[in-house]
């Protein structure tokens, strides 16, 4: 028997960090996704090897962010292994594991980078890893992290409207200065999530994870609301220049015109809830779309026949009904 407690409405706090030696129970500051753990006074340490061992920190509904840690390997277990950070994480999917429960399919996320050993032929390497094997860029230019040694990982995700989003990293030894460029970017496609929260990842490695650091890229992000029909929309809080601070919740309410009726949210809100709730962790587009309202045609026939009308109900507001009466025998 499992049972479970959820509390709607909760938004993880961005910007976000965790102090590993401050930590009680790891359930308070994280996500256990898979895999046994260990916070350490150095960091969070993978406690057996396996082919992914995963911890979630964020919120689904989080947009451009930046994240640090430290991060230091302790064994590789294989010649294909990799220990990095999975950007752009919504939870697991019927893809491509269909029908299991819990479910286990992975795909889609953002993207992974993260460094990777390779068999020897191939070479270790920097790498942002997307959907589907494609690698959306690398660095091989001598890169080995050596066992024992603190590095610092740095990742970044910002939102490309239309392009999908761009992905930065780089990594550099602990107590040196940080490099002013980005080593590796990679731009993802725009079927690809635009939000998620963050994996750190150990993937047949033994590996320790430092103080985490997560930093929105913006204090505050715009939210346009456009309809494509007759009705408006309100939103609480109302805002003069359509600003709002990082991580603020908006509602939004449809308001039809007469004879128009609200059908559905497109863009950054989907589906047909009203009102509906935006958080505003990255700049936003919503567009409300309203139909006209559908009428009832209701036709009573005096003495002895019947009247067909086409198409039939409901109509559209403004659409044409056609007629047709059908006399009974001796009747016109």
């Amino acid at each position: 028997t499992v049972t479970v407690e959820y509390v709607g409405g909760n938004v993880w706090p961005n910007p976000y960090a965790i102090d590993w030696s401050s930590v009680g129970s790891l359930q308070d500051v994280v996500q256990v996704v898979d895999g046994l753990w260990a916070a350490e006074t150095a960091g969070l340490r993978t406690v057996e090897i396996g082919y992914d061992r995963l911890v979630a920190i964020g919120d689904r509904v989080w947009g451009d962010y930046e994240v640090t840690v430290p991060v230091t390997v302790h064994r590789v277990a294989s010649q294909e292994a990799g220990v990095g950070i999975l950007l752009g994480w919504t939870g697991h999917t019927d893809n491509p594991v269909s029908g299991w429960q819990p479910k286990s399919g992975w795909i889609p996320f953002g993207a992974i980078c993260w460094f990777r050993w390779y068999p020897s032929e191939w070479g270790n390497r920097l790498e942002i890893y997307g959907n589907e094997g494609r690698v959306l860029g690398s660095d091989i230019s001598g890169w080995l992290l050596e066992s024992g040694v603190d590095y610092v990982f740095k990742v970044r995700v910002v939102t490309n409207p239309g392009e999908g989003s761009l992905y930065s990293f780089k990594v550099w030894e602990a107590g040196q200065p940080e490099p002013s460029g980005w080593t590796v970017a990679g731009q993802g496609r725009p079927e690809d999530p635009r939000d998620g929260s963050l994996l750190l990842l150990a993937h047949r490695v033994d590996a320790t994870f430092g103080d985490v650091t997560v930093t929105p890229l913006q204090q505050t992000y715009t939210l346009i609301v456009e309809t494509v029909g007759q009705g408006e929309v309100n939103k609480e809080p109302d805002s003069d220049d359509d600003t709002y601070a990082n991580g603020q919740s908006v509602t939004l309410t449809a308001v039809p015109q007469p004879d128009w009726r609200f059908d559905h949210w497109s863009g950054d809100v989907t589906g047909s809830a009203n009102p509906a709730t935006v958080s505003m962790t990255r700049h936003r587009l919503v567009t409300a779309v309203f139909v006209p309202d559908q009428v009832m045609l209701t036709v009573h026939a005096i003495g002895q026949g019947r009247v067909s009308h086409t198409p039939g109900n409901p109509y559209e507001h403004g659409a044409v009904a056609i007629l047709e009466p059908i006399p009974d025998v001796g009747w016109s």
